[in-house]
């Protein structure tokens, strides 16, 4: 696997990268640019936010910043360890609960704990940025489907971060199959780092800023 061009953007992904942040081959490309990251946890701003997918820690860097406490949860032990090398770096371990496993397995664990939820959910590798259209339904081992609907029996205040080659028409059917008629508790949000965009970010619930 060719990295570099993801090395050549560590300190869009890490800000304190030369100060020993640690990452694997995976997380070079799943690790949401710091930048995004950041705002992402200003909207998300809580007492309990359950990072469900917590990969090598950037978000959840980043939610410990503006929230009290932060439920990290990641199903490889490794990256796990990352996730905590990593929040040490910036220090803001002692804010994060690190949890190894599967988030969708310990729900009925969480109910009544998390006032948000934030969802980054393996998109099937580098390969899919080659992909001119993202199929939602092909994410692995988890469709975002799945992924948002599960979230929303913990709480109606979920984000989830999608691929920029994710479809209008991908989108507009993901928001009628979790909002129903009630479009107002959707909004979809394209983050941009300079003018290139980079990632999709779909709020529910109080999540969704007031336009009016």
């Amino acid at each position: 696997m060719d990295l570099e061009k993801y090395y050549w953007q560590r300190y869009r992904l890490f800000s304190r990268y030369d100060e020993g942040v640690l990452l694997d081959d995976e997380s070079w490309f799943s690790v949401t640019p710091e930048k995004i990251a950041e705002h992402i946890a200003d909207r998300l701003s809580c007492d309990v936010v359950v990072d469900a997918f917590a990969g090598a820690g950037g978000n959840t860097i980043q939610f410990a910043r503006t929230c009290k406490h932060v439920v990290a949860i990641e199903n490889n032990e490794k990256r796990l360890q990352l996730a905590v090398h990593n929040a040490s770096i910036y220090e803001v371990e002692n804010s994060v609960e690190f949890i190894l496993g599967d988030a969708f397995e310990m729900m009925h664990a969480l109910a009544g704990i998390a006032d948000a939820v934030f969802l980054s959910p393996p998109w099937g590798g580098p390969c899919y940025a080659d992909e001119k259209l993202f199929d939602l339904s092909a994410m692995k081992p988890y469709s975002a489907l799945f992924v948002v609907s599960r979230a929303l029996e913990l709480t109606p205040n979920v984000a989830i971060l999608l691929p920029k080659t994710t479809t209008e028409k991908q989108i507009l059917r993901f928001l009628k199959l979790n909002c129903g008629n009630a479009p107002d508790l959707c909004e979809v949000e394209y983050n941009y780092l300079g003018s290139r965009l980079k990632t999709i970010t779909v709020y529910f619930g109080n999540l969704v800023r007031d336009t009016f």
